[in-house]
């Protein structure tokens, strides 16, 4: 994926209601194609009053009540999409599933607002790190694959888990492993909606996910993941841009494609679960 760059874009002026708190501010686009800003926000003299003078116990349940006062100083505006609601009320009840594992796994989300007198819109934690297109290739490939690459030698048997740099799979792993044991898929396993900070890799973006059944794990979307990983090399040696332009636009159609594929499938796992356990119902009824 190309990096869209955000420095040449002009901010833009948000009028943000937020709970009890109105802010106009610049906000800086962060995504070319998604409605998603990056806001720095002035401190609150209410926040910093309660920093002071009020115990910790109390404070954070204050917090936790009122939050548009205690907000840190970085932001992401995440609005929804006009043309695709549905997928902005899933993210929602998604945050809201996974609310013991925001600032850790995923990202903060402090509540919706209104931008822009009309437009709702999630008030995220900004993460610090980096998004997994931007990495380095000695960050993102195994030392072997990414020497043969190099070589132009080819490797036999490779495997699925021998494409990432160890480290990067083993921080994969426990990412989705998370996913799965709370019960949710991330639904759109592209290198842009996975960033990696100093000891983890966090997931963002949850408008496609949706809840797995026990006996269904997200196996499958690491391995269109670390596809997306491999497929990063054969870029490496393209040096004229409309040719990468070229690469990424059908490399991104091809993902779609995968991840409409996944999502029908997994459709047809749940559906399957859910008709065993009508049956399963109806013959304990009838005992």
């Amino acid at each position: 994926m190309q990096e869209y760059d955000e420095e040449h874009e002009e901010p833009v002026l948000k009028e943000i209601r937020f709970g009890n708190r109105f802010m106009r501010l610049p906000a800086q686009k962060i995504h070319e194609n998604r409605y998603v800003y990056r806001i720095d926000i002035p401190p609150s003299p209410i926040g910093k009053w309660f920093s002071f003078l009020v115990p910790y116990p109390i404070r954070t349940w204050v917090e936790n009540l009122f939050p548009e006062w205690f907000l840190p100083r970085t932001i992401i505006l995440k609005e929804r999409n006009p043309t695709r609601p549905a997928e902005f009320r899933n993210e929602v009840s998604i945050y809201k599933r996974l609310r013991h594992l925001q600032g850790i796994n995923i990202p903060r989300c402090f509540g919706t607002a209104v931008s822009d007198d009309f437009d709702p819109a999630l008030v995220l934690s900004y993460v610090e790190g980096t998004p997994l297109y931007q990495l380095d290739l000695e960050e993102l490939i195994s030392p072997r694959v990414l020497e043969a690459h190099r070589q132009r030698t080819t490797l036999r048997h490779l495997k699925d888990e021998d494409i990432p740099n160890p480290k990067l799979l083993s921080e994969l792993n426990d990412m989705y492993d998370v996913l799965t044991r709370n019960g949710v898929v991330h639904g759109d396993p592209k290198l842009h909606n996975f960033i990696r900070t100093k000891d983890r890799v966090v997931a963002i973006d949850f408008e496609f996910s949706c809840l797995l059944p026990s006996d269904v794990t997200n196996a499958e979307e690491l391995r269109t993941l670390i596809d997306e990983i491999g497929r990063t090399i054969d870029v490496e040696s393209l040096e004229d841009p409309a040719e990468m332009e070229a690469f990424w636009r059908a490399h991104n159609e091809m993902a779609d494609k995968r991840a409409e594929l996944w999502d029908l499938q997994l459709l047809e796992q749940l559906s399957a679960v859910e008709s065993e356990r009508t049956q399963v119902s109806h013959l304990q009824s009838a005992a």
